[in-house]
């Protein structure tokens, strides 16, 4: 009876870390389409666009690191930062640029 306990309190570990491990809400497509418009000037936002002029990181460059997350680029979108257009985006539109880049993120 205590192995059965055992299993089911790792069966469930297992799945609540599935489910943390999901991809953030936000719609791919979505996030491609208010990136290339509204971050495509100074970032390449895919491989086949050409590279910015501005000395900007990639997308996929941003989606290589390995301290890339939901969270990180959640707070990085909400916070000032010197070297960029201070763009406001929607909650909707955040998450769906974070699903995009995650999207690209290797595996």
């Amino acid at each position: 009876m205590r192995g059965i306990g055992l299993a089911c309190a790792i069966a469930a570990l297992a799945a609540n870390g599935s489910v943390l491990a999901q991809s953030p809400a936000g719609n791919t497509s979505s996030g491609l389409r208010v990136a290339t418009t509204i971050c495509g000037n100074c970032h390449q936002v895919t491989p086949t666009m050409p590279p910015s002029a501005v000395r900007s990181p990639s997308f996929a460059d941003i989606a290589s690191r390995p301290t890339t997350t939901a969270l990180s680029l959640k707070q990085f979108l909400r916070s000032n930062h010197s070297r960029m257009p201070r763009f406001i985006l929607s909650r909707a539109d955040t998450d769906d640029v974070v699903a995009y880049i995650l999207s690209i993120k290797p595996r």
